[in-house]
This record gives structure tokens, sequence and C-alpha cells, in this order.
């Protein structure tokens, strides 16, 4: 009853689903791709029995990343198809694995649309990353005897809460669900709350940390601190949002005249605020701004990140990392392992609930700063820029935690292997 009450409630939103990516396709014409791929309208493949992954956007596909490497080396027969929901995922997706993995859109959580996907598709297994629980494609996947795993799995006190409101049908989804890769205990222990069976529980810890650091990327660091001035101090404040720009920008207004070559490198998280934040920078505050490219001039002030997928590699060209969507209410922080992977130290802001588990092991080791207003933030700053000794120290104490919180992918691995064989066995026996 409660699936039925789902799909009438989707089918009445219906118009205003469509209408919605139509009107953002005007502004940002990358959204009017996919539209059949969203109604569940693919080609079949010519190879049969894919492993079917899902991760919603660029994040949960560099998440994903490691462990779709995995999979192709271990089953080099089985071939992988990713979906993505935004267009910045799709375009992550083919910028790390090329026509390696086939990519499509996510069909949305209509029953047709799922029908079709999966008619099409016919996966083996599905693998749906973090939180991303659809009633219908899980529904339809286990009628198929198609198992269905949820990797990276997170379940936050908060999303707990809302979960409980529907909690019948969340009950029936996890009820269907073969296998939850979860990155804490307490995640796990939420997620068997709801309704998913002890025995199909399994702690890996977070994906993340096994998303290797290329040789590349380090090189490619090192070229772009070249460009901005070896002998400035840098400081990133990466995946900002509304109002954690003017935070940032006010503190650098305090810093520079103690640290008169200080650079200040704006990231922010969506593209279509990047001009916005352009004329911040130059109007309001009155800065000399350079879009991310070739040689800063001893003038700049701040340069602005305006291109995708970069951000995992500037990291690496920084003094000191400042991790956004952790300042301002609501949003619950972004990645922190990216920076600590190059040893750069990191401060996030209070507000970081989607990384509580993350956060944990690093404070843990004092190897993360978190800074609860705008004058702490300040403070720290000051501390890690006038001491480099320090600011190392903490840099190296975060790589450490990186390095020792390895191995879910491993584990993952492990279970699906026997799932994608007992599905072999399985359709040949049908055959």
């Amino acid at each position: 009853m409660w699936r039925l009450l789902y799909n009438l409630l989707l089918y009445a939103a219906a118009p205003v689903v469509w209408l919605r990516l139509a009107w953002r396709g005007v502004s940002h014409p990358e959204y009017a791709d996919g539209w059949l791929e969203r109604a569940g309208f693919i080609p079949r493949l010519p190879a049969k029995g894919p492993i079917w992954l899902h991760a919603v956007s660029a994040g949960e596909v560099m998440s994903a990343s490691p462990l779709i490497a995995a999979l192709r080396e271990a089953l080099p027969g089985v071939p992988v198809v990713l979906t993505t929901t935004t267009p910045a995922g799709a375009e992550c997706a083919v910028r790390l694995f090329g026509s390696q993995v086939v990519h499509f859109y996510a069909p949305y959580d209509f029953p047709g649309a799922v029908r079709r996907f999966l008619n099409r598709l016919a996966p083996r297994v599905t693998i749906l990353l973090e939180r991303e629980l659809w009633p219908n494609v899980i529904y339809q996947c286990h009628r198929r005897g198609i198992p269905v795993v949820l990797a990276n799995a997170r379940m936050t006190s908060r999303s707990e809460r809302r979960y409980r409101w529907i909690a019948p049908l969340t009950r029936g989804m996890l009820e269907r669900v073969s296998l939850a890769g979860c990155q804490s205990r307490e995640h796990g222990r939420a997620m068997v709350g709801l309704g998913l069976a002890p025995e199909r529980l399994l702690v890996t810890g977070n994906l993340k940390f096994d998303v290797a650091l290329e040789r590349e990327a380090r090189i490619k660091a090192r070229e772009i601190r070249r460009r901005w001035g070896n002998d400035r101090l840098v400081m990133l404040a990466a995946s900002t949002h509304q109002g954690e720009e003017e935070l940032m920008l006010a503190a650098y207004g305090e810093l520079k005249p103690r640290f008169p070559k200080l650079l200040l490198v704006l990231a922010p998280r969506h593209p279509e605020r990047f001009s916005y934040v352009s004329d911040l920078v130059g109007e309001r505050y009155g800065l000399a701004s350079h879009r991310r490219g070739d040689r800063v001039d001893r003038d700049v002030d701040v340069v602005l990140v305006d291109t995708m997928g970069e951000l995992a590699t500037i990291y690496g060209a920084c003094d000191v990392a400042i991790v956004g969507g952790s300042f301002v209410p609501g949003i619950g922080g972004h990645n922190v392992i990216e920076p600590a992977q190059h040893g750069v130290p990191v401060i996030t802001g209070p507000h970081y609930q989607n990384w509580e588990d993350v956060m944990r092991l690093f404070l843990e080791q004092r190897s993360m700063i978190v800074a609860q207003d705008p004058s702490s933030l300040r403070e720290s700053l000051v501390e890690l820029l006038s001491r480099s000794r320090e600011r190392h120290a903490l840099g190296e104490r975060g790589l450490r935690v990186t390095e020792t919180n390895r191995g879910a992918t491993r584990m993952l691995l492990e279970r699906i292997e026997v799932m994608v064989g007992d599905r072999s066995r399985h359709s040949a026996t049908l055959e």
C-alpha cells in the first residue's frame, strides 16, 4: 500500500519534475541531455549481464572509482554500467573512465521508467552509492532476483528521523536489500533499526579513503603551485556555498597586512555561482582576481577556480585547505579526505554532520582543525600560516589517518564477486 501511495504521489508530481528539468536546461544546457535515459529508454548493450552502479554526482563517482576499478580487474568479462543524476557526475564519469565504462543518466523512479531500464539492461547486480534508496528501483530488482547492494551507505541521525516518517516504505526497501556496506557501525545500527536484516550488514569504512592520489595529480599540483608562485602562501577555500565566500574574503582581508604575499583560492561548489562569486570579489571587496588559468601576476589577490573536476589536484597546490559546506547550517560539510591525502592541513567549520564518522577519526589523532566561528577561523589561519613546522605536522598526521583507514573496496569486492557468481550460475541454469 505504501509503495502504491508513493507511486500515486510520484505521478502527481511528474509534470513538475519534467518542467523543472526543462527549466534547468534553459539556463544550463547540459541538463537537457539524457531525457530519454531518465525515462528508461536506453540502448540494449551487446554484452549481457552488466553490473549496474549508480552514483548521484561527481563526489559519489569519485568515491566509487576504486570499486569500479577493482570490479573491472576482478571480473574482466563483466561490463560495468555507471549511472548518474547530474551533468557534473556524467562529466566526471567520462573523464575518469572514458569508454571503459558505459554511462547513462539514471532513470527517474517512476515504475514504467525503471521497468524499461531494467528490461534493457538486465544487470547481474545493482550497486547504489551512499543513500540512494529508491522504492521502485529496489522493488523491481528484488522482483527480478537482482541483488541490491548499498555501497558506502550512510544514515545520519537527521536522515534516520526523516525515514522514520515513512517507516513502512523504508522497511519495505531495506528488507529487499541484499547487502549494505556501511561507513560506520552507527550508520549500520540506524539501518538495522529501520528494517535492514542484521546479517546483511557489513561495516566497511568509507570508500573515499581508497581513492588513490595518482602520481600525475601530484605533478600537476606542483605545476599549478609554480604558476601561482612558490614564494607565496596559498589558502584554498574549497566547495564553498552561499555566505561562505564572504567569510573567507573577510578573513583574507584581515590576514593580508600580516602576510602580504598571501593568495586566496576560491572554489565554489556549484558552477552556476562562478559569476556571482567573481563579481563579489571585484565589486564588493575590490580585490584583483584571476580565473583559473596559467600564470598569476603578483598583484592578483584571489584565484577563482571556475572549472570542474580539478579540486582533488588543486588541494596539493595550497598551504592550508578550508573545506566549505561546513560554515553555514543545512549542508553538512564536504570531503575532508581529499586534502588530507596531500598532507595538507585542513580546517573545517562546525557543521559537518554528513562527515561525523570521518571527522572523528581525524579529530582523535589531532589531525584536523574545527573553526567554530569567524574569529577562531582567523586565529587558526594565523597559527598555520606563520608556523610552517606546525603546518607540516598537522598535514602529516592527517595523511597518516587516510593511509590507515583504507580497505572498504576489498571488503565489498569479496561479497559482490560471490553475488555475481551466484547470479551467473542462476542465469545459466535458466538457459
